[in-house]
This record gives structure tokens, C-alpha cells and sequence, in this order.
């Protein structure tokens, strides 16, 4: 059996969105740091060929950019919101098929043998941060699929940090109240669409797996783990079978985070490694924290729930994107009243109170996928002591001890709209600078 990773990459690579770096590079920085340097000059999808240490190869940011993620999704970038929350309503058309023909293809490995990396200069140690958690509720059979980063410790126990109010955190606490370990199963690697699953916002009565399905156009096949009673997608990289031990915290941390800051030192929980197995051509994966592929990860579902949620009240909007952060949405609207922009802005921060913390929104000629193009707006278009306003004092974020994320703001960065604005305001355009090569003209 083939990864479906690695058939990801084969197909990248025939578009040249693919660098290959065939140098052994350093785990420990050196290829955190050439993560970072290629998402700020290419933002291609990334190959290390050889990683030191280590005999398998290692992946990134192959999620890092909208049309990346279009692709997966088998649509336009300008199409991810409809077309993500269409999918979202065909689950029951993807029911996972159970299979044990795969299971020859995979062999015994270890945590060791996984390739995996010390991002930040403070981080405790080497983290696997693309760890897709596979659990099942015991009473309806349904599987949560979701990300945690894992700080290694040896081959037989990784510290596990589960995000509070994610639903892996409820089916938890439901087995340690009954003193029962939560047998959970980490997935690295396999098919993109099973991550942009694992980063979805379903309710708890419904499953990641079938949305994986919806979003590759073919229900996910499965088999049978080896030490728990659990079944995993075929065709995964690596697999980590293992529980979640109850009443058990132990120090974990610190970590460089999405923010930009360092999670301090925390009581976490504890996983039990009980067996690991791996594809002959297995390809390990790491993201990034506070990178272009997280922030995507993470901004994409935020951004399509928002969508669906304001366009139910303002069917004028068009359009919306988190960046360059995933606390940011950017709101396209055709206004067809003055401060129809404000009402947009306010269901926005409303629709999706956990994390939206600001919301722009802009006229139809703005490219959201842009971030200097929405600043363009803001500056131009904005009046500041007219166009921002704050609503205080409400939380953002759970772990917020100094109130950082208190209150949301709102900027209308939209246009006038009578029709003498709407000549004063009309961008400039340059006929044909979308077609010009450089390299035609340089020698």
C-alpha cells in the first residue's frame, strides 16, 4: 500500500508547489527555522529528505496556503466556504467501510523511529504537533478526530495536552469517572483531507472520519487496531495505538504556541504507548506552531462557520477568511445600505465567540485572501473615530490570565455608498500586469 501522503506529495511535486531538501538537517531548530524562512519566501509544501537522527523522512506545510486547500477540496479558493459547509452536510453519504485486507501492509515500529522536532528555543524537548487523536464515544459508536501536540518522553509515554473544551476532553472525563483509561489512537500522516477533519468544528454526535470521507469524495476505509479496540484509516503513516491514563497529570511544556508565545510549564495528561506500526514508505509530519499551515488549519473552519452563519442573517456577504491570524476575520460584503458592513461585523464576532477577537470587513474588491490588500482597505477606507468600535469585556480565549483577550472590535473598512464615492474610490488597474514574466524581460 501506497501513503496517501506521499501520493500528496508526487502530485504536488508535478506542480512545482514541492521543495525537496535532500541535506540532513538538524531536528533540533534547524528544521523549524527552514519551515519558517521557505512559508515566508514560497510558502511551498516541503520535503526533508533526510532528517539527523532519524531514517525516515519528514513533511510540512503542505496546508499552507488557501489554494492548497481549495485543491483538496475540489474547489476554488472563493468556493472553500460553500463548498465546506456543503460537505459538512453529506456525512451520512460517507459511512467508513471496515476492511483487514490493509493490515499486511503495515509493520512494527517505535517513537523513536519517528522523525520528529524541537521547534523553539524554550521547548521542553521534541514534539509531534501533527498528532490527529482518534477516539469513539463508547454509548453511540461515533469518532472524534482531533489535534494535540504530544511531548515525547520515551517509547512507551508521550505528555498529551487536550485543548479544554475539545469534544476528545468530554469523552475523557467521561472514562476517568468511571477510573477507565480512554483508548485513543494518533494519526500521522495520511490523505490532507483526514487533517482538515481533524481541525473541523462537527458537533460531538458527529463524526470527523465521515467528513474526511465527504471532503475526498469516498468514505474513509478502516482496520482493526492491534493492542486497543479501535479502527483506524488505512493508508496512515504511522499509527500509535495507546490510552489515556485517568488521574494522571504530569509536567509538560514549555512549548512555542500559535500565539507566538511560550505555553508555560502545565499539568497535562499522560498517554500510554501500548504498540506503534508504520507504512513500509511511511513519512513523518510536522506543523509549525503560529505558522501559515496552522493558522489555516485552524482559520479555515472558523472562517467557514462564520460564512454560513452571517450569510443565513446578511445574504449580501460574499465571502470570509481568518488572516493573518486566526483571531482576524475579514468579511467581503456587497453593502446595500449604510452600516450594513457594522451589522456584519457584529454577527461575526457573535457567530464564533471562542476565537474571532477582531472582524474587518471590506467591499467586493478586495482580495480577503490577501492580508496587505485587507490593510489597503483598512487604511483607505476606514475612518478611524467613525468606522472601529469595541464591545468590552468579553473573553476570547480560556487561557487568558492577564485579560489579554478581553473585548472585540469591529472595523468597517468599506466604502461610502453613494455613487460619487463609488467613482472616488474606484482602484487604480494597470492593464495586463497579471500577465507580464519577469523572465521574459531580464537576462
Amino acid at each position: 500500500m501506497v501513503s496517501q501522503l506521499k501520493q500528496s506529495l508526487d502530485q504536488l511535486d508535478r506542480r512545482n508547489e514541492l521543495i525537496r531538501i535532500s541535506k540532513a538537517v538538524d531536528p533540533r531548530f534547524e528544521a523549524s527555522a527552514l519551515i519558517k524562512r521557505i512559508q515566508q519566501v514560497s510558502n511551498k509544501a516541503i520535503l526533508f529528505e533526510k532528517i539527523k537522527g532519524y531514517d525516515l523522512p519528514l513533511v510540512s506545510n503542505i496546508l499552507g496556503t488557501y489554494q492548497r486547500i481549495a485543491k483538496i477540496l475540489g474547489c476554488e479558493v472563493n468556493e472553500i466556504n460553500p463548498t465546506w459547509n456543503k460537505k459538512e452536510k453529506e456525512l451520512e453519504l460517507y459511512t467508513p467501510i471496515r476492511s483487514q485486507r490493509e493490515a499486511d501492509s503495515y509493520i512494527e515500529s517505535a517513537i523513536h523511529e519517528i522523525p520528529s522536532l524541537t521547534y523553539c528555543e524554550k521547548d521542553a524537548g521534541p514534539y509531534i504537533t501533527s498528532g490527529m487523536a482518534l477516539a469513539r464515544d463508547p454509548e453511540t459508536g461515533i469518532y472524534n478526530l482531533s489535534f494535540h501536540r504530544l511531548q515525547i518522553v520515551d517509547d512507551s509515554k508521550l505528555r498529551f495536552r487536550i485543548t479544554p473544551g475539545n469534544h476528545l476532553e468530554t469523552l475523557y472525563q467521561d472514562a476517568e469517572k468511571r477510573d477507565q483509561p480512554l483508548e485513543v489512537a494518533i494519526l500521522l500522516g495520511g490523505h490532507p483531507a483526514l487533517m482538515l477533519a481533524a481541525a473541523s468544528r462537527l458537533p460531538i454526535d458527529q463524526d470527523e472520519l465521515r467528513l474526511a470521507g465527504a471532503f475526498m469524495g469516498e468514505p474513509i476505509r478502516l482496520r482493526k487496531c492491534k493492542s486497543i479496540d479501535l479502527e483506524v484509516p488505512v493508508a496512515i503513516d504511522f499509527v500509535i495505538e495507546g490510552s489515556l491514563l485517568p488521574h494522571v497529570r504530569e509536567e509538560e511544556g514549555p512549548f512555542g504556541d500559535f500565539l507566538g508565545y511560550y505555553v508555560p510549564v502545565l499539568k497535562n495528561h499522560v498517554f500510554e504507548v501500548r504498540y506503534v506500526s508504520r507504512l513500509k514508505d511511511s513519512h513523518a509530519y510536522g506543523i509549525l506552531a503560529g505558522s501559515a499551515e496552522q493558522d489555516l488549519l485552524v482559520g479555515v473552519p472558523i472562517a467557514a462557520n462564520i460564512y454560513s452563519i452571517v450569510k443565513g442573517a446578511i445574504p449580501s456577504v460574499i465571502d470570509v477568511a481568518c488572516l493573518p491570524h486566526v483571531y482576524h476575520s475579514v468579511v467581503k460584503i456587497k453593502q446595500e445600505f449604510e452600516g450594513q458592513a457594522r451589522q456584519a461585523a457584529l454577527a461575526a464576532l457573535s457567530c464564533d465567540p471562542s476565537q474571532t477577537k477582531i472582524c474587518t470587513v471590506v467591499d467586493p474588491d478586495v482580495d480577503i485572501h490577501n492580508p496587505l490588500d485587507v490593510n489597503w482597505a483598512t487604511t483607505t477606507r476606514c475612518c478611524p473615530d467613525t468606522d472601529v468600535f469595541i464591545v468590552p469585556n468579553i473573553p476570547s480565549f480560556r487561557r487568558d490570565p492577564y485579560r489579554t483577550h478581553y473585548g472585540k472590535m469591529g472595523i468597517d473598512a468599506t466604502m461610502p455608498l453613494s455613487e460619487e464615492a463609488a467613482s472616488d474610490f474606484q482602484r487604480t488597474r494597470i492593464p495586463g500586469v497579471e500577465n507580464i514574466k519577469l523572465e521574459d524581460y531580464l537576462p
